[in-house]
């Protein structure tokens, strides 16, 4: 049952594999007090590793000239200080610091704060 689990399918990723394995894993061990010799013998699901789409700046110029307003403006900082989108729908006034061109984004991924640079051509927008 747990190989099957970790044998390589496409709807399933290799994360999500090894997080049922490990689910199964605790049951037994720790739940049903059942420690099995074999476990080492279990064969971990690969972790996909895909490479990321970058854009060209044709492109990245072609979709921007599709959007306005506050959703343009989000995408800039998205795309120009490299936020992820809840970092972007979570700033305030007070963490964009013009002179220094900073961005303080407040507790972002894993719960620390972090600087980022703010893109001289989104200031005028903002």
């Amino acid at each position: 049952m747990i190989n099957q689990l970790t044998l390589n399918r496409d709807y399933l990723t290799g994360l999500t594999q090894n997080q049922a394995l490990c689910s199964i894993l605790f049951l037994y061990k720790n739940v049903l007090g059942k420690n099995f010799g074999w476990l080492e013998d279990l064969i971990i699901a690969k972790r996909s590793k895909r490479i990321p789409v970058v854009f060209t700046r044709s492109e990245v110029r072609e979709v921007f000239k599709h959007l306005e307003g506050v959703v343009k403006l989000i995408c800039s900082l998205l795309y120009g200080s490299g936020l992820r989108l809840g970092e972007a729908l979570n700033l305030r006034i007070k963490d964009i610091n013009f002179d220094l061109n900073q961005i303080i984004v407040r507790e972002a991924k894993g719960g620390k704060d972090r600087i980022t640079t703010l893109s001289k051509s989104i200031i005028p927008e903002l």
